[in-house]
């Protein structure tokens, strides 16, 4: 079943949207406002390369995340 989930989190960025939801659920529960979240998100998928995988996409989202969190 773990192979599964690698090979869905290496498909490009631009087929997949699950990184996004995987992205906002996190965001959700930690209570960030919808409108800083969507930004974040915006914001991530403007600096992904194309075919960048949805693993290394959603590290940089999960960083930049962390780091708007940390600074509340």
């Amino acid at each position: 079943m773990a192979k599964v989930k690698i090979e869905k989190d290496m498909r490009p960025h631009e087929i997949s949207s699950h990184w996004k939801k995987d992205l906002l659920a996190l965001m959700s529960d930690f209570c960030i406002a919808p409108e800083v979240a969507r930004h974040i998100i915006t914001q991530t998928e403007k600096e992904a390369a194309a075919g960048e995988p949805c693993c290394q996409v959603y590290r940089r989202g999960w960083q930049k995340f962390r780091t708007v969190f940390l600074s509340m």
